[in-house]
């Protein structure tokens, strides 16, 4: 049997058994080739294989730095006191008393002086003062005289220093003005504090009048009264 193929614009008659053969050799020929390529890695394997991260790569976790730690505060941070280490004088390590009284044109000048009992420590400007009779203050508090300089005054244990108080006698004014008080108490507040310390005093009149100052006080000065 015959069959025809086309080639090069014309028919051309070929055996049946030419054809069957070259079919065959075509086959064959196909088959070597996939096999050669058949031991040959595919190229996703390939690709896995190369980008997989390594064993020895540390975790995020493993190089995050560690948390610094607030210093807590130092003594030095949390002391009050002067630049010598030297905490202020508190009211409790204080005694409060009177020193020799003098009187000079319609005034009396008494010392105030304030002894520490302590350890060593450090005050400076005005004490609080004012009259008090039955537990209750008697006018207004002294004012301060700035016409001597409040300068830091360092006290040991048993040292002293003092302020000079001035009060203007209360028959210096008219009396339904100053409205005379006997006074039992001088209240007298160390420098920065807000506790008080009292003495005892019954030989001053004070004025009710809480707007009429009979009042003045110094700074303190190193020393006790002399």
């Amino acid at each position: 049997m015959n069959t025809s193929l086309r080639g090069f614009g014309r028919f051309v008659a070929m055996p049946v058994t030419v054809v069957a053969m070259t079919i065959t050799l075509m086959a064959a020929l196909t088959g070597c080739g996939s096999g050669s390529n058949a031991g040959a890695g595919s190229p996703s394997s390939t690709h896995s294989a190369s980008s997989a991260p390594s064993a020895s790569t540390p975790s995020p976790s493993a190089t995050k730095p560690s948390a610094t730690p607030t210093p807590s505060p130092s003594a030095s941070d949390t002391k009050g006191g002067d630049s010598n280490g030297t905490g202020s004088c508190s009211t409790s390590q204080l005694a409060a008393s009177l020193g020799q009284s003098q009187g000079a044109a319609g005034s009396t000048y008494v010392p105030i002086v304030l002894t520490n009992n302590g350890g060593t420590c450090t005050t400076q400007g005005f004490p609080g003062v004012s009259f008090t009779a039955q537990g209750r203050q008697i006018g207004a508090p002294a004012e301060r005289d700035g016409s001597s300089p409040a300068s830091p005054i360092t006290l040991n244990h048993g040292q002293s220093a003092h302020a000079t108080l001035r009060i203007v006698q209360a028959g210096n004014f008219d009396a339904s003005t100053c409205r005379p008080t006997p006074t039992d108490h001088l209240l007298v507040y160390p420098p920065d504090q807000k506790d008080s310390l009292t003495i005892e005093v019954s030989q001053y009149t004070g004025c009710a009048h809480g707007e009429l100052p009979i009042l003045t006080i110094s700074p303190l000065q190193a020393g006790g009264a002399a």
